[in-house]
């Protein structure tokens, strides 16, 4: 176990009990192989449910900026949650809600470790996952999407409300690298395209989402059209 990233105890063991499950649970590659052969959850990893819980437990504890600004100490806590991002059903969910969170909840340095642990590269990954024709499949790309404009638009021009924090050229860039190299601009382009019954959600925040990421390499010290819209 970790040392006391808290002076007071029961405070470190409020986090650092919940934060341990999540980390085993994603470090295990046994969930992996026993999702395949449907088999039971061995008794030395935590289940589904432990992990949701401590996912839910993790995102209670963040409310407060500082105690987010805090388990960022944790190691490969976040790398563990981003990868159970993509996992399934509950701990998706969770995990996502999560991550919205800590973003929202945390400064630059909070920013900084999620961009650097592979958040944009999830998040590209989820949105190919969940692409379908469904309702529920559509609100939750049509809702990534839309937190991701967010997260870059954030980047480029700053934090004014809740927890502000200047304008993050450099990670606006990286995250610009990130976008290229897994090839997320063109899984917004094919949503663009999409064609079904439920796609204007998907279209609006996809078109928003494009918007964001081009101002990635707009210089801000050049003079903005009359009609300049900021995303």
């Amino acid at each position: 176990m970790w040392k006391l990233f808290f002076p007071n105890k029961s405070k470190n063991d409020q986090i650092v009990i919940p934060a341990q499950t999540i980390i085993d649970f994603a470090d295990s590659k046994k969930y992996n192989q026993q999702d395949s052969k449907n088999q039971q959850y061995s008794t030395t990893l935590p289940s589904p449910a432990e992990v949701a819980s401590a996912l839910s437990q993790v995102t209670s504890f963040i409310n407060i900026p500082s105690n987010c600004n805090s388990i960022i100490q944790i190691p490969k806590l976040i790398s563990s949650i981003i990868q159970l991002q993509t996992y399934k059903s509950q701990i998706r969910d969770q995990s996502r809600i999560l991550l919205i969170q800590m973003r929202l909840s945390g400064d630059e340095s909070v920013q900084e470790q999620l961009i650097n642990s592979g958040y944009i590269q999830s998040i590209a990954f989820m949105t190919s996952l969940c692409s379908g024709c469904s309702r529920e499949s559509t609100d939750e790309i049509s809702l990534t999407l839309q937190y991701f404009s967010h997260l870059i638009s954030q980047l480029n021009h700053g934090r004014s409300v809740q927890n502000p924090f200047p304008p993050q050229p450099t990670l606006a860039k990286i995250s610009g690298e990130n976008i290229e190299e897994c090839g997320f601009y063109e899984e917004i382009d094919g949503q663009l395209v999409n064609v079904s019954e439920f796609n204007s959600q998907i279209v609006e925040s996809a078109t928003l989402s494009k918007s964001a990421i081009q101002n990635i390499y707009i210089d801000p010290s050049n003079p903005r059209p009359y009609l300049y819209k900021q995303f």
